[in-house]
């Protein structure tokens, strides 16, 4: 009895530590930091206890609880910010929410509060501080809205993007005199039952982005200040014909339907315009001779009243406009007169169009436009008429992916603060002015018809001439023109003669020269005091232009090119700045690393050193291995196994030579021994021996004999 006894206490007094240990890990799980509680990412199925009652902001996102129920949230009476979203939430149990009257912040978002969630109507009205509410991402309809979201008198703020809503009404909001931002992007919504917004006069901020709405007409929210309304199927929108003065300031009606410019008569206010996206032929407020245009009359019982409301300048009250986007439609140009409405503009933007033409006219007043955008056309001429003082705060122009061969004489003297021009892909030809009259301190004085000229433009800083099909720069091409960033890319076969980057020693930072098939012997390039980038990828260099190894770079792009071997000096005067370099695709050789040694002694990062190839010069097959630090081990065993097949077949012959030549002299010694055996052993014993004196008077009596003929 007494072993039973003691084996239940053991097991009771385990279970009670594991309980322990399990409430100490739940507890551990979370960081806490002053009133702060961080519990992310912990994979909790339930609110963890806390040690600190005075807790004020708790984080429990991306975890797996499924329900918040009264018990877990008693000790929180001091909360005022819960994060439980991205969880698996789906009951929310009667008076879970009611002890926390100090909460302003309740982050339901990304779980699975559907519309028949456990819970009571009266789920969130014991919340009387409450000023944010994000239910985003919760299936919930339209219905489950209105039933739920009451009596939440002080709320400011709420989220409910990526639902189900499909249809608003007044019983929605009404009650929430209080909100100043509703987010209710990514629904289905279709409908806006008149009143539904009226009522809310502190409104400030409502986003009705990608729903299903097919049109705005009376549209009446005088307070309001930002409205996105992009992404949706709106096929035209107006306001209504009362007089009071509207505060909307940013109007989004991005990627729609438009078939026209809107019809703004009361946005007194508006600061922003995005129009972007649509099908807009026209920028005038005229109806369209369309069949498009027709089906809409036919469709939507307010184009009844356009007739009347035309009769009024459409937008009339744009002056205070600072940015109008009207890129990505598809407008021919910009009729007479419709600039000069816009005193305020400072970035316009008409890229992706069909532009052939576009002119600044003398009633056009663009005094205060900053930014240009007209890329992405089919420009082939670009006017300024009248006064040329139309551009005096241009900075920055983009004329990329259009057909631009020239540009007016003087049309950069019409930009006195441009900084950023970009002609990518188009067809200028760049006028040559080697043979000007130019000095330091001087002005090039010279008129080109032909041609468009990049010199002597003092604000200059940005330019961009990538796919031109340039095959020169001439001498003197950006004299006087201070470039701190120049791509010339894409343009085959270009040649860089010596000064053709003249006068940019003391600017030019960025230099980007890729794509061009140059060869090493077309290239001069200067020594650029502050040059910190440069592209010189995809060409066909032998060698590094000399220019390379006196500029202080910090990156350098040789990818691409027929590099065998980098320049020992050059390599040594850019490793001492140099910080990343790009190598790969080339064919270098692996048994002339000592480029690579310096850059490694250097520390210069090489990102695609395992992407890099080399080769073995005396393989016989043309196979490459991976570029290491160290080819020595191979290397040598080269040199001392790998000799060449002529050298072999000349030692072998005159191996084969000297061996027969021994040979014969030792068969032929042999044979006269055998023939003469006595011989000379006879006559070397019997011969007289002659005496010094006797030799002497044999060598006189030969040399008095006479010999006559």
């Amino acid at each position: 009895m007494n072993l039973w006894l003691f084996l239940w206490f053991t097991a009771l007094s385990c279970l009670r530590k594991s309980s322990s240990d399990d409430n100490s890990t739940v507890s551990t799980a979370c960081q806490q930091k002053g009133h702060v509680a961080s519990c992310q990412y912990q994979n909790l199925s339930k609110v963890p206890d806390l040690l600190m009652v005075e807790t004020e902001t708790i984080d429990l996102s991306h975890n797996s609880i499924k329900a918040l129920t009264e018990e877990s949230l008693l000790n929180f009476s001091s909360l005022q910010h819960l994060d439980v979203s991205y969880n698996q939430l789906k009951t929310i149990t009667s008076g879970a929410l009611a002890h926390l009257t100090s909460l302003t912040v309740l982050i339901l978002a990304n779980n699975r509060l559907g519309r028949n969630f456990s819970s009571s109507h009266e789920t969130f009205s014991e919340l009387k501080k409450l000023k944010v509410l994000d239910l985003s991402e919760n299936f919930w309809d339209s219905d489950t809205v209105s039933q739920h979201l009451k009596n939440l008198s002080s709320l400011e703020k709420i989220h409910l993007s990526g639902n189900l809503l499909m249809k608003l009404t007044p019983d929605m909001f009404c009650e929430m005199q209080f909100l100043k931002y509703i987010f209710l992007e990514k629904n289905y919504i279709t409908e806006i039952t008149a009143g539904s917004f009226e009522c809310l006069t502190n409104l400030l901020e409502l986003n009705l982005a990608m729903n299903s709405l097919s049109c705005i007409s009376n549209f009446h929210l005088p307070k309001l200040q930002v409205l996105n309304l992009s992404r949706n199927g709106i096929e035209f929108f107006m306001t209504d014909e009362n007089k009071e003065e509207h505060h909307l300031q940013v109007l989004d009606l991005s990627h729609n339907r438009l078939l026209h410019f809107p019809f703004l008569l009361k946005l007194h206010q508006l600061k922003h315009l995005n129009l972007s996206s649509n099908l807009m032929i026209s920028v005038t407020p005229d109806l369209l001779s369309n069949s498009a245009e027709w089906d809409a009359r036919n469709r939507y019982k307010e184009f009844k009243v356009l007739n009347k409301t035309i009769k009024h300048s459409a937008y009339a009250n744009l002056s205070e406009v600072i940015s109008l986007d009207l890129s990505n439609n598809v407008l021919p140009d910009i009729s007479h007169g419709f600039l000069s409405k816009f005193h305020s503009l400072q970035h316009l933007n008409l890229s992706r169009n069909c532009f052939q033409n576009f002119s600044v006219e003398d009633n056009d007043e663009l005094n205060s436009l900053s930014s240009l955008d007209l890329s992405g056309n089919k420009l082939d001429n670009i006017s300024v008429l009248g006064d040329n003082q139309k551009f005096l705060s241009l900075r920055y122009l983009f004329l990329q992916n259009n057909s631009i061969q020239l540009l007016p004489s003087q049309f950069f003297k019409a930009l006195p603060k441009i900084e950023k021009v970009n002609l990518a892909n188009n067809n200028v030809k760049i006028c040559n002015v080697a043979n000007k009259s130019i000095g330091y301190g001087n002005q090039i004085h010279s008129s080109h018809n032909d041609c468009v000229s990049f010199s002597g433009i003092p604000t200059l800083k940005y330019l961009n001439l990538d796919g031109n099909n340039i095959t020169l720069l001439a001498p003197y091409t950006f004299y006087q023109t201070p470039l701190v960033y120049l791509q010339v890319s894409r343009n085959k076969y270009l040649e860089v003669p010596d000064q053709a980057l003249t006068g940019l020693e003391q600017s030019l930072e960025n230099l980007s020269l890729s794509w061009n098939l140059m060869q090493c012997t077309k290239v001069t390039l200067p020594c650029l005091s502050h040059l910190r980038s440069l592209d010189l990828s995809h060409n066909q260099f032998e060698c590094l232009p000399y220019g390379v190894g006196c500029s202080p770079l910090q990156y350098l792009d040789i990818r691409g090119n027929n590099l065998y071997a980098l320049q020992d000096l050059v390599t040594r005067n850019m490793s001492q700045t140099l910080k990343t370099m790009y190598l790969s695709g080339n064919y270098f050789n692996c048994c002339a690393l000592t480029w690579l040694d310096a850059l490694n002694g250097a520390r210069v990062e090489i990102p695609d050193m395992n992407e890099t190839q080399c080769s073995y010069p005396n393989h016989n097959d043309s196979s490459t291995v991976q570029l290491l630090s160290d080819h020595k081990g191979e290397c040598y065993t080269e040199s001392v196994t790998k000799v060449s097949p002529l050298l072999l077949l000349i030692f072998a012959l005159a191996f084969l030579i000297v061996i027969g030549s021994v040979i014969t002299l030792i068969a032929g010694e042999c044979c006269r021994l055998c023939l003469n055996p006595g011989d000379d052993v006879f006559e070397a014993d019997t011969a007289p021996v002659k005496t010094k004196s006797e030799h002497q008077l044999e060598g006189l009596s030969l040399s008095v004999i006479n010999i006559e003929m």
